[in-house]
């Protein structure tokens, strides 16, 4: 890239010279004033078919007169885009990567977005199967970050997680749910609906 500077520094000098709308502006001057000239004979003419006798004349002139504005503008927009194909061969482009899957190497974290959504759905059975199989395969492909140390611990205190859902549970947030959170979770959101169809009951009465 830093060998291809000089030429990008000529190409822009061409630009500089020949990108110029100079030429294009003279000639729209010289059509403005073929006009006003032509503006100007019409008033001081009496005979009323003098107006169109200069105007006959002037439109070969004025035709002349876009026709170069015309060229001045396409020889502008060349050198444009010669400048544009030579920023293109100095600068290629390279495709961005669009395979890459930004939650490939986190799926602890889209199985405790599902299965709080199953939760929060009401699905509480489908919700434990669904744990129970997360921290299952995680603990096969050896990613549970640290799920499965915590799964053993559960299996040992197994007739402890009554208890401790009543209480606080401490949860990492970045593994699966272990098997005690996924008790804790589960004795909440089935308490909070039982409250819902408590109150629903009451207000059908």
């Amino acid at each position: 890239m830093a060998d291809n500077m000089p030429t990008l520094r000529n190409d822009l000098s061409m630009v500089a010279r020949k990108a110029r709308l100079t030429s294009a502006v003279e000639d729209v001057d010289n059509i403005i004033a073929q006009l006003l000239e032509a503006r100007d004979k019409i008033a001081a003419e009496q005979d009323p078919h003098a107006a169109s006798l200069i105007l006959t004349k002037l439109q070969n002139p004025i035709k002349e007169g876009f026709e170069a504005v015309n060229n001045d503008l396409k020889a502008v927009s060349k050198t444009q885009k010669e400048f544009g194909k030579a920023l293109d061969r100095s600068f290629p482009i390279t495709p961005l990567p669009t395979e890459y899957d930004v939650m490939q190497k986190h799926p602890a974290l889209i199985n405790r977005a599902i299965a709080m959504h199953l939760l929060r759905e009401g699905h509480f059975d489908v919700s434990r199967v669904f744990m129970d199989e997360a921290r299952d395969i995680a603990a096969i492909d050896g990613s549970t970050a640290g799920g499965a140390d915590d799964d053993q611990a559960d299996d040992d205190d197994a007739g402890d997680d009554a208890s401790m859902t009543n209480g606080d549970v401490e949860f990492d947030g970045h593994g699966n749910f272990t098997q005690t959170e996924s008790i804790y979770l589960q004795d909440k959101f089935q308490r909070m609906y039982s409250i819902l169809q408590d109150i629903k009951a009451h207000n059908g009465r």
